[in-house]
């Protein structure tokens, strides 16, 4: 187990997390196991014909040189949502559309549409560039648990 940073854990609780998450991965890659299989492809594979992914990242400034106003920056710049406040947040949105008909008396999909939207939030530090190495080690570090927990 690792323990908290300078900065808080990023362990902590977040939105989105309700174990839909997994659920939703779980069909996504059900989908995408329908093709050959591909040892040792470090690319994802690729999806089946009618099934979309889409990642997106965004992020938050975060501001200053040292842990305290880096603290503060992100404590004052954090993601809020519904009165509560994430340093970092993952979410996703899972739809899907299908088209069916009649085929020898019986009901049949025709076509199916899945899409998959995959959201991560995350600070960008604005002043990496003027703090100490020591610092920029830490904050690597912090936006490294906290990218592992979101994912």
């Amino acid at each position: 187990m690792t323990p908290p940073t300078r900065y808080g854990d990023p362990r902590s609780a977040q939105a989105g997390s309700s174990g839909r998450g997994a659920a939703g991965l779980a069909l996504l890659l059900a989908l995408s196991s329908c093709g050959p299989a591909r040892h040792g492809a470090s690319a994802p594979p690729s999806l089946p014909s009618g099934v979309r992914a889409e990642v997106v990242e965004r992020s938050y400034p975060v501001r200053g040189t040292t842990h305290r106003e880096i603290g503060r920056s992100l404590a004052e710049n954090r993601v809020s949502i519904a009165g509560r406040s994430f340093a970092g947040v993952h979410s996703w949105r899972l739809s899907w559309r299908y088209r069916y008909g009649s085929a020898a008396s019986a009901c049949r999909i025709r076509s199916l549409d899945i899409r998959l939207v995959s959201e991560t939030v995350l600070p960008r530090w604005e002043d990496r560039g003027r703090a100490d190495s020591a610092i920029v080690a830490d904050w690597d570090h912090y936006l490294g648990l906290l990218r592992a927990h979101e994912n």
